[in-house]
């Protein structure tokens, strides 16, 4: 065996250490009353300022920008250092110019105030405006002949404070959203899929939910999504990646975050299905308070089976969808045959009802009911065969 492919004891001891360490340390953190963020901010600034101080830079222009480059996640970290350091380079244009012709005064300060805020809001780095005039107040608020220094000990600062919150967010318990994401994902997962059957069954039953279950209901589903929303934006620029230009192609994109980002469009578009279903049945319930003289022709059992078949057929495959989230290997599944069967059963009733109103807009009301089914599980077969196939394995979180 070549010796160079045999992976030392050593090492791999040392490795497992490092990560139980970092294990230990994230869950350190959690425990703490104050968040993880704000204790790496903290040594941020501390190491900064003590860095400024020890380079002669001064502590001031270190501290804030290790504050501004303590973000949620590294890719967040190096977008907004990118920006920042943009800014600060832009914001010199203006300030040399007015320090060099209308002299370091109040008024110059004022316009370059101005101009600055304007080619912030024009360049879209109005995040960033403090920044740069930050800086046009520390160089203007010099003598003429101290300009080129104090632009080069803010610039030489901000870049310090901007690599010490960084690398601090890098090395000490870095962010970790995608575990977080996924978990959140399987939990709306079922807070939606609970929702969609039980919106099913409520109409095919006859028994309509109150107008608080479905203000309940749809606020669950609206809190839940966006908090898989955040944790989505957070885990897309996790590994220091952001994807800023909308119109790159899918195949120059992450194929997980091309997934998510349509597991996400899934799950918004079941909530709608669901409060349509809730909407059907409140018509439902009005039109036969307003109809009452008519008797309508019950719906067929079958017709009520085999819409429940379907959505039983959409829960089975909602399964293999999460255990897919999860990193489950991949499973085999079949195209659902139930739609054939429904044309027959749909038929036969419409052949044997009365023709009232009141069945022709049942009709209609179990058709959309059953095409939600249909292009829900159409939803969730797309989603099974997309990539990436085989998914990094989530553990369930211990109760």
């Amino acid at each position: 065996m070549n010796k160079n492919n045999q992976v030392q004891p050593e090492k791999v001891q040392s490795q497992t250490e490092i990560g139980r360490g970092q294990r230990g340390l994230r869950g350190f953190l959690r425990r703490m009353p104050v968040g993880a963020r704000v204790l790496k901010s903290t040594l941020a600034m501390v190491t900064a300022m003590l860095l400024g101080d020890a380079l002669g830079i001064g502590a001031i222009f270190t501290s804030s920008s290790a504050l501004w480059g303590m973000q949620p996640t590294m890719g967040e970290s190096i977008s907004g250092a990118r920006k920042m350091m943009k800014m600060q380079f832009i914001s010199f244009i203006p300030t040399f110019v007015l320090g060099f012709t209308i002299g370091p005064n109040l008024v110059s300060i004022a316009l370059a105030v101005l101009l600055i805020f304007q080619i912030g809001i024009r360049m879209k780095l109005t995040g960033q405006v403090t920044v740069g005039i930050a800086s046009a107040i520390f160089i203007l608020s010099s003598p003429p002949s101290a300009f080129l220094r104090q632009a080069v000990l803010r610039s030489v600062g901000v870049l310090i404070g901007l690599m010490v919150a960084i690398l601090i967010n890098r090395l000490i318990a870095p962010p970790r959203y995608r575990e977080a994401m996924v978990r959140q994902a399987v939990w709306l997962n079922r807070i939606l899929m609970s929702n969609f059957r039980g919106s099913v069954e409520a109409y095919l039953q006859d028994k309509p939910w109150t107008a608080a279950e479905c203000q309940a209901g749809e606020a669950s589903m609206h809190r839940e999504i966006a908090k898989f929303d955040k944790l989505f934006n957070h885990f897309k620029t996790e590994q220091g990646m952001v994807w800023e230009d909308a119109g790159d192609s899918e195949e120059k994109q992450n194929p997980e975050h091309v997934f998510f980002g349509e597991y996400r469009d899934f799950c918004h578009d079941l909530m709608m299905r669901s409060k349509e279903n809730w909407s059907l049945i409140q018509e439902k319930e009005r039109r036969l308070k307003r109809w009452k003289e008519e008797i309508p022709t019950d719906l067929d059992r079958n017709v009520s089976q085999i819409v429940l078949e379907a959505m039983d057929r959409l829960e089975n495959c909602n399964k293999e969808l999460v255990s897919k989230i999860m990193g489950g290997p991949p499973l085999p599944f079949e195209n659902p045959h139930v739609w054939k069967e429904m044309d027959k059963l749909l038929l036969q009733w419409h052949t044997e009802s009365g023709q009232s109103r009141h069945d022709l807009h049942h009709l209609v009301e179990v058709s959309l009911v059953s095409y939600r089914i249909r292009w829900s599980l159409k939803n969730v077969l797309d989603l099974l065969i997309m990539e990436p196939c085989q998914m990094a394995v989530v553990l369930p979180e211990k109760e």
